[in-house]
């Protein structure tokens, strides 16, 4: 709450926003992931965005149903930022969420474009102050398979790419200290992050 002067004035401006709490770590092994402190095995799903037939939160709230029960335990919004509705019901189901940004493998020859380097970095930071309050974010993908076009011929060099997309994790991070950056598709970054990821 804003107050103009002191407590007992009304407000000028007040906000309400839900949060919750967990804990989801990377053991002290360095391969088992760990949530609120219990060794923890994710069963994942992620779906490519079709457009106007998932932009009802009644879309959200069966897929979230669907993938439970199918065992999975969390899930990857693919390639693309979705509308926030989706993290506010993995809230409410307990669904768990890795946040992906829309970058990926397409993106790759646009890379040498210094307008494209700050959009993207904007793009990261937005998407991180948007949904960090969400419990359901279990972590954040920096981007999709960035390397799938690496048969073209204008392609950038894969470690100059993948240093570049590490610089873009590290803006996640600086803003969301709590929680891991992965690539997916794209292993490790060559060394750049802490999950490697298969895709």
């Amino acid at each position: 709450r804003l107050y103009p002067h002191d407590e007992n004035s009304d407000p000028l401006d007040m906000l309400r926003t839900r949060f919750g709490f967990r804990e989801f770590t990377i053991g002290p092994d360095g391969r088992k992931f760990r949530l609120n402190g219990v060794t923890w095995s994710g069963r994942g799903a992620a779906w490519h965005f079709m457009g106007i037939p998932q932009l009802d939160p009644a879309y959200a709230r069966a897929w979230y149903e669907m993938a439970r029960s199918a065992n999975v335990n969390i899930i990857r919004l693919h390639a693309l930022v979705y509308p926030e509705f989706y993290l506010d019901i993995a809230d409410e189901m307990g669904m768990l969420i890795v946040d992906e940004t829309s970058l990926w493998g397409s993106a790759i020859n646009f890379w040498y474009d210094e307008d494209f380097l700050r959009r993207a970095k904007a793009h990261v930071q937005e998407l991180v102050l948007r949904d960090r309050n969400h419990p359901s974010v279990a972590l954040w993908s920096v981007a999709n398979e960035i390397y799938a076009r690496r048969g073209d011929d204008n392609a950038p060099d894969q470690d100059w790419i993948f240093a570049r997309y590490a610089e873009l994790a590290g803006e996640m991070k600086k803003l969301d200290p709590t929680r891991e950056v992965s690539s997916d598709g794209d292993g490790d970054l060559n060394g750049r992050l802490p999950i490697y990821s298969l895709h």
